[in-house]
């Protein structure tokens, strides 16, 4: 009769066993099954946005929405080209801002 008892309370834990698992991994699958979904959303949200930013920055758009707005290319008249000595740069900040002396002896090399 023990026997029969303990063997009774062993096949009833693991079959509790077997239900707690097969819900931890139902759950987990639900999960996973909600991750992938969210991430298939998310995919789709970025592509739209790519494509966005594509359609943005294409050139002719550009174009069109600085004419609309009264801007036009300069004449070669008023374009200057500025040339800066070699190893003007390095005294340069990362703003365009002096760092090792003011810009004017940066770029024209004198003393000061």
């Amino acid at each position: 009769m023990a026997f029969f008892l303990l063997a009774s309370v062993l096949i009833g834990s693991l079959v509790l066993a077997l239900a707690v698992v097969n819900a931890l991994l139902a759950q987990a699958s639900f999960r996973v099954k909600d991750l992938s979904d969210r991430v298939g959303s998310l995919s789709q949200g970025y592509e739209r946005k790519q494509l966005r930013v594509a359609e943005l920055s294409a050139p002719d758009r550009i174009a069109r929405q600085a004419h609309r707005l009264g801007l036009a290319l300069p004449s070669s008249e008023d374009v200057h080209v500025i040339e800066v000595p070699r190893g003007a740069a390095a005294h340069l900040g990362g703003r365009g801002r002096a760092t090792g002396g003011s810009l004017p002896e940066a770029v024209t090399g004198g003393s000061g």
